[in-house]
């Protein structure tokens, strides 16, 4: 049983223990370096019996690094951030790093606070999804950190690497989905912003829609705000507005999950009457009660380069400072397919509801 006021074991005692010198310990520890298989076994067995553990704060010293990468993401509540998170946490434990966590809500002062956590703390890299900061504020504390990656961001000079998901393509592959099912009365559905994932889903949708040879109506641009209630409410209203809306894009699968409960309240079939699409698939797309068709991104693919990019960085190793992400349709029971029997599936006649007698 350890003493409580035993001292902590120290790469000396190991060394003395295992008689060699410190040096050699420290070449096990760190993996690198020649050190016979014999040797590497006898110090490995009395690191154990010891039970000693490197001072963290001392290796940073001497190496400038801390086994720390800082991640700053919108909202942990979002179903889609604990899944890159969790891929972001396996591939840093993989190389001895801790990672922190940070959840700004949207808020910039939170934001800001994470980045001054991470700067006063010396971690030694930060994976940033979907920074709300105006760039000229983001190039300005990015200038300040060792290495940053930004996810979902345009091109940008002060950061280390991009990882960005094509939601132009996503977008048009959205519409074309629902354009092949024989689905003319579109309506996007989404949260109102300027940036990249929010422009680049109108942009792909509107340049596929003007293929197609239709168009979205600016009312059937349907704004709502950030909790599920609240797109669930809209949903609702816009449905009994407008009743001839037969597809529905909507920003992400929360956004559409809100859609889909608005339709089942209102009583109106899915998708025989109205199909939707989402953007993620999310674990909870694929259960059977809700079977949500949607573009699915790579989440774990995501979190895994992040932290590559960052190491390779930490490692001087050439690595591109663009990835761009591809998403795949999965297609689900909330949209039709694309054809039945050579011919597009159609949608039956809308029925429009009196508000006053739902």
């Amino acid at each position: 049983m350890v003493r409580r006021n035993q001292t902590r074991v120290t790469i000396i005692d190991v060394a003395r223990e295992a008689n060699v010198s410190p040096k050699t310990v420290s070449r096990v520890m760190r993996g690198d370096g020649y050190v016979s298989e014999q040797t590497r076994q006898k110090i490995q067995s009395v690191i154990k019996r010891l039970g000693y553990r490197p001072n963290r704060a001392a290796q940073s010293l001497v190496s400038d690094r801390s086994g720390v990468i800082g991640v700053v993401i919108p909202d942990i509540n979002n179903p889609f951030f604990p899944e890159v998170v969790r891929a972001i946490e396996d591939t840093a434990l993989e190389r001895d790093y801790n990672v922190l966590l940070f959840s700004t809500e949207a808020r910039l002062d939170r934001e800001r606070a994470a980045y001054q956590f991470l700067e006063d703390n010396r971690a030694d890299g930060i994976i940033s999804y979907f920074p709300f900061l105006p760039d000229s504020e983001l190039a300005t504390i990015l200038s300040r950190q060792k290495a940053t990656i930004l996810v979902d961001h345009v091109p940008f000079e002060a950061a280390t690497g991009i990882i960005r998901v094509d939601f132009y393509d996503a977008a048009v592959q959205a519409v074309n989905a629902l354009v092949a099912a024989g689905r003319r009365n579109l309506c996007y559905f989404s949260p109102t912003e300027s940036y990249y994932t929010f422009t680049e889903r109108i942009r792909g949708i509107e340049d596929a829609t003007a293929l197609a040879n239709i168009s979205i109506l600016p009312e059937h641009f349907w704004a709502c705000g950030g909790s599920i209630e609240d797109r669930f409410q809209v949903a609702r209203a816009k449905l009994l507005e407008n009743p001839d809306i037969d597809g529905m894009i909507c920003f992400n699968d929360v956004t559409a999950i809100a859609a889909m409960e608005a339709c089942d309240d209102l009583h109106i079939p899915i998708p025989e009457q109205v199909a939707i699409i989402g953007f993620d698939d999310i674990q909870l797309s694929g259960l059977s009660r809700i079977s949500l068709t949607t573009l699915r991104v790579p989440k774990a693919e995501i979190g895994v380069k992040a932290v590559q990019m960052l190491f390779d960085h930490m490692d001087g190793v050439d690595s591109p400072r663009e990835i761009i992400m591809k998403t795949e349709l999965i297609q689900r029971r909330s949209s039709p397919p694309p054809q039945v029997g050579g011919q597009a599936m159609s949608p039956p006649k809308p029925v429009r509801r009196d508000i006053r007698s739902i």
